[in-house]
């Protein structure tokens, strides 16, 4: 009898694990902290794992919804108490989210108050439960009719440095199947919460040159380029930026300038052939 060769499955790393997060999530209006965004992130791969049925969500003594977090990978080792901080800072963050209502065929833009709404600290242990707010399940994990999915890699949403940072990388997953984005700077600073003391040049330069560098260097399979441009101008007033466009750069879609160089040797081999 023919012996039945043994497969050894290897499980993904945390490089290769991608989330899907609706984009009623990537592009809601909240500003939360570097670290409540990894909880962010943490919630949304539990929550996947519930929707896959890989994992049930598991419920408290009343019925009330809950994830536990392993602090290591919200906050780094031997962190518990910051992550356990940052998470009980977030019960007094209000989140927003714009959708498209299937039937009305209108945006609705929605507004809550925290994504949870309990923290349970696990003593002895580096984990912590919360509880999640029931009113936002729904836009936490629905996707399809009026609502996209944003898919990106957990091990890089938890690793890259910066607030602003993490959301940009989720904003340009949204977008990988397009070459470019035009995203409104009004909007852009109502969905990332940007302080209005803060100038067009100050979000150039605080906000998205540095994610820019930073997703570049992660070695992500989506990375992007920017202009600040003025879409609208007005009238007898001097141009002001009131847009930035997003060049989005993956593996499958490169930069304009790499395509260049490779057009480039590749007429110089064929030259110097003739």
């Amino acid at each position: 009898m023919a012996k039945k060769e043994i497969i050894a499955f290897d499980p993904p790393t945390e490089e290769e694990i991608m989330l899907i997060q609706p984009n009623n999530v990537t592009f809601g209006q909240y500003n939360v902290s570097e670290w409540q965004e990894n909880l962010l992130t943490l919630i949304g791969d539990k929550i996947q794992k519930h929707m896959t049925r890989e994992e049930e969500l598991p419920r408290d003594l009343f019925n009330q919804p809950y994830v536990v977090i392993m602090c290591d990978e919200a906050g780094g080792k031997n962190n518990k108490n910051k992550v356990l901080k940052e998470a009980i800072d977030m019960l007094n963050k209000r989140f927003s989210f714009r959708w498209l209502h299937p039937k009305m065929k209108k945006e609705i833009e929605t507004t809550g108050g925290s994504v949870i709404t309990n923290i349970h600290n696990i003593k002895g242990t580096n984990q912590i439960m919360v509880n999640l707010n029931p009113w936002a399940i729904p836009f936490l994990i629905y996707y399809g009719v009026g609502v996209g999915g944003t898919r990106y890699s957990k091990g890089l949403a938890l690793r890259l440095r910066g607030n602003y940072t993490k959301r940009i990388y989720k904003i340009i997953c949204s977008q990988r199947d397009r070459r470019e984005y035009y995203y409104a700077i009004s909007q852009f600073r109502k969905d990332l919460e940007i302080p209005e003391k803060h100038s067009n040049n100050d979000i150039d330069r605080k906000i998205l040159r540095p994610a820019q560098e930073r997703i570049k260097e992660s070695g992500s399979d989506v990375w992007f380029d920017y202009e600040l441009i003025c879409k609208y101008p007005i009238k007898g007033r001097k141009p002001k930026a009131d847009t930035i466009i997003f060049t989005i750069n993956t593996l499958d879609f490169p930069p304009p300038k790499e395509i260049a160089k490779a057009e480039d040797i590749r007429k110089a081999y064929f030259n110097s052939k003739k």
